[in-house]
């Protein structure tokens, strides 16, 4: 799991400038989908990676409330 987060934290800064022209936020990061991902210009690979984290992140928060 340490090895997944690591991987998309990279990801998100890599990406960071791009997230900012799209007005991305923490608080709208769940709220990322494909085309809200294409639509800020990430490429597919990096935007597979990013909602696989978005959901993987989301069933723990679940699980753990």
């Amino acid at each position: 799991m340490r090895v997944r987060m690591a991987w998309a934290k990279l990801i998100l800064q890599k990406y960071e400038k791009n997230f900012k022209k799209g007005m991305s936020t923490d608080s709208t990061l769940h709220l990322l989908n494909d085309s809200s991902l294409r639509d800020v210009q990430i490429p597919p690979g990096p935007r597979l990676l990013i909602l696989d984290h978005l959901k993987r992140f989301g069933d723990v928060a679940r699980r753990s409330s």
